[in-house]
């Protein structure tokens, strides 16, 4: 969101990419308080996995800088007294949600080389798996200027 005045034009030089993590209780009882129902409050209120604004960011920055060129500045990384998004933990993936979402079956096999490729560890369970989160350093470049 923004107005003309922060917009990107052709004589564009410097831009700030902003990622961010918020709580869901507090996404959820403010938006509904405030009367702000967006996008955003209705996708963190459900619960977003805390790592992937730092992901996001630096794909982001990989794209930009290889579109349009420059070079990537410094990060500021600012956090809440309750954020633990450092702290490594595990998602549960079960076979029948994946094959709900995706309205087909997929081979063991297949979704467990596809988690392996993006999580450190991952470990087959009856009802399907458990992957475990990737920690996020915090000193990546990721502001393109």
């Amino acid at each position: 969101m923004g107005g003309q005045r922060t917009s990107i034009s052709d004589s564009t030089t410097d831009v700030l990419l902003e990622s961010a993590h918020f709580t869901p209780d507090i996404v959820a009882g403010r938006a509904r308080r405030l009367g702000l129902f967006t996008d955003a409050a209705q996708r963190f209120e459900r619960g977003v996995d805390p790592t992937l604004p730092q992901i996001a960011l630096e794909r982001a920055t990989a794209l930009l800088l290889e579109i349009a060129g420059g070079q990537a500045g410094p990060v500021e990384v600012t956090r809440g007294a309750s954020v633990t998004g450092d702290a490594p933990g595990w998602v549960s993936l079960r076979r029948s949600r994946l094959t709900r979402l995706l309205g087909a079956n997929i081979p063991d096999g297949e979704v467990q080389a596809v988690l392996a490729a993006i999580a450190p560890e991952v470990e087959s369970e009856t009802q399907g798996w458990r992957v475990q989160r990737r920690r996020i350093a915090s000193t990546s470049a990721s502001r393109p200027t």
